[in-house]
């Protein structure tokens, strides 16, 4: 009887011991599971995030050439960009004179994106006639250049639809340059 309590013994001891080891290897995987599936999402999540930005939607301001249109360089690619909404002073038209507070405005443009890091966000339309990208162009803070050039007064309101994402936002800025007799408001004859 003595000797098959024993055997009894070893045998569970050896189960027990197997059931440990397949728990402890379970753990273990289960464990290993958790951080791939952590690294994976963070990794979709990533990738996901920059897809909806748009991966080349950042750029540098490398050409003012107006109030309103920049070039752009991203990884060699370089793009001419024509600001949505807002439509400043002529200052480099061919055959034509530069108009009132047109000098003024490029050199503002100039201050806020030339050699600067920016991100681009399109509209409906994704060029105009000339070729140039429409775009809605932000400085890293944020802060959307269309926005600024009209609230400060260097340009004015100019609604070509369906490009109007952001129509009202526009439109309130513009009327706080004219309330506010800002840049061109005070400066130019309507």
């Amino acid at each position: 009887m003595e000797m098959l309590n024993i055997r009894v013994i070893k045998k569970f001891l050896n189960t027990q011991g197997q059931v440990s080891c397949v728990a402890l290897l379970l753990s273990i995987v289960t464990f290993l599971s958790v951080i791939v599936a952590s690294f994976v999402t963070e990794q979709i999540s990533t990738f996901i995030n920059e897809a909806a930005a748009g991966s080349d939607d950042f750029y540098i301001a490398v050409k003012v050439i107006d109030g309103d249109t920049i070039e752009v360089e991203n990884n060699g690619q370089r793009l001419k960009i024509r600001y949505i909404g807002v439509d400043t002073p002529e200052s480099v038209k061919p055959d034509s004179p530069v108009e009132c507070y047109g000098q003024e405005a490029k050199e503002f443009n100039k201050s806020l994106v030339l050699g600067k890091k920016i991100r681009v966000e399109s509209d409906v339309t994704d060029t105009d006639k000339y070729g140039r990208k429409l775009r809605y162009v932000y400085l890293e803070d944020g802060r959307m250049v269309n926005e600024i050039l009209l609230e400060e007064g260097y340009a004015r309101l100019l609604t070509i639809p369906p490009n109007v994402k952001y129509v009202d936002k526009l439109r309130e800025a513009e009327k706080k340059a004219r309330e506010n007799e800002r840049g061109l408001w005070v400066k130019c004859s309507q």
